[in-house]
């Protein structure tokens, strides 16, 4: 069904997209047989690819048609990617998130409106923290600092502090992070 989508642009519908992403994510990745995760993973890998190049029009002529990528896109794709493996791919995704420049001016391909789906980012966030990556657990946590309070972030940051290896300097600047965010 998917697949018929794309070949009918239905991508360009967000509404059709969400609903893409919605089958995608409710798909239970380990019960896949090693056939059906490189179909899923490659789908994923194709449908990603496609609102980045969406996201990317912006030039005069192409504008009409350009998909800019609202946060909560971000998170879910990054979301999908990790689930099959793209690790690094679905964190230069979200660093999409933490740049300026993508989300202001002439050239932006992110909207600067809107905030991710919290379920995709703790997924994310529980992921780095099983590989014990403290600099992943902390672009998640600065990227759920947007639209969290301090005191929802606080648990998240103790987390980090537990399960990885920091020095005092990174506890500190971890701390000071949350410390600075609204009540």
């Amino acid at each position: 069904m998917i697949e018929d989508g794309i070949c009918a642009r239905q991508m360009v519908d967000f509404r059709v997209a969400q609903t893409f992403r919605n089958l995608l994510m409710d798909v239970q990745y380990q019960a896949l047989s090693v056939e059906h995760r490189e179909q899923y993973a490659n789908l994923i890998r194709r449908m990603v690819d496609i609102w980045i190049e969406l996201s990317g029009f912006t030039e005069e002529r192409q504008k009409r048609m350009q998909l800019k990528l609202s946060p909560s896109v971000i998170s879910e794709c990054a979301l999908l990617l990790n689930r099959v493996g793209e690790t690094q791919r679905a964190y230069e995704i979200l660093e999409m998130l933490l740049d300026p420049e993508k989300s202001e001016g002439e050239e932006a391909t992110v909207l600067n409106t809107g905030y991710v789906r919290h379920a995709a980012m703790l997924e994310i966030f529980e992921d780095a923290l099983r590989e014990r990556d403290p600099y992943k657990a902390a672009t998640c946590v600065e990227i759920m600092s947007n639209s969290l309070p301090r005191s929802k972030l606080e648990p998240l940051v103790q987390r980090i502090q537990d399960r990885c290896k920091l020095t005092e300097h990174q506890n500190r600047m971890l701390t000071g992070f949350v410390r600075l965010r609204p009540q």
